[in-house]
């Protein structure tokens, strides 16, 4: 099967395209944008903050990432003050960097890392933070395989997260993965899901899933702790 195949097989496998999405938690959903949504500055401040510790606590941006990232978003009536919003990351940025200090040698997000090489070398391309939806992340999929030529019958499937997965289990505790196999055979995804299942039991992470290709598998309990913010 050739590269281009392979790439048409994941956006054509059941478990790309239905797979439930875990709902993002009411106060980390933007809801910049809404047409008719009336809102006053106080809740316009309660939501933006609520971005703010999502993508601080998620520990993948930069201070003057998650500033631009806000910015760009903006799309409120209400006027932005970048000098308060600059303050509020700098605040929380400090407070995750506290906590950093009382966090395990090892956390979970330390094992998940381990899991992902682990099924890199199996034959599974491994992805953190694939983009904020299901279709972001398997375009990231397609993206690592283009970048990477691979065109070899040993890379057999992917799996990854996305950010919208991030936002969720810094609520929840659980951590929802999603998985697929690149010929798109429910053999194979079946094949995929016992890789990645293995490799996180391996790193010491507990992982549900009801059998169903058509489902995500979930790390339960999953406790967010993610070093750093780069």
């Amino acid at each position: 099967m050739t590269i281009w195949k392979r790439l048409l097989s994941i956006f054509s496998h059941p478990s790309a395209e239905s797979a439930l999405d875990e709902p993002v938690p009411a106060g980390l959903k933007p809801s910049p944008g809404e047409v008719g949504t009336q809102v006053s500055g106080e809740e316009v401040l309660a939501l933006t903050q609520a971005r703010i510790d999502a993508l601080v606590w998620g520990g993948f941006e930069k201070k003057s990432e998650i500033f631009e990232h806000i910015v760009e978003a903006w799309d409120w009536e209400h006027d932005l003050d970048r000098d308060w919003l600059r303050a509020r990351i700098g605040e929380q940025m400090r407070r995750k960097r506290d906590a950093e200090r009382q966090w395990p040698a090892t956390t979970d997000n330390d094992r998940l890392a381990m899991a992902f090489v682990a099924l890199t070398g199996r034959g599974v391309i491994a992805l953190h933070n694939a983009g904020y939806t299901m279709q972001d992340g398997l375009c990231d999929v397609s993206q690592a395989l283009h970048d990477a030529e691979i065109d070899a019958p040993e890379f057999v499937g992917w799996c990854f997260y996305h950010q919208q997965d991030v936002e969720a289990v810094l609520e929840t505790q659980r951590l929802y993965l999603a998985f697929g196999a690149f010929d798109g055979e429910a053999a194979q995804s079946l094949a995929v899901a016992e890789i990645v299942q293995r490799s996180l039991r391996e790193a010491g992470l507990q992982t549900q899933w009801s059998g169903d290709i058509d489902t995500r598998l979930a790390i339960e309990p999953f406790h967010w702790q993610r070093r750093g913010n780069a």
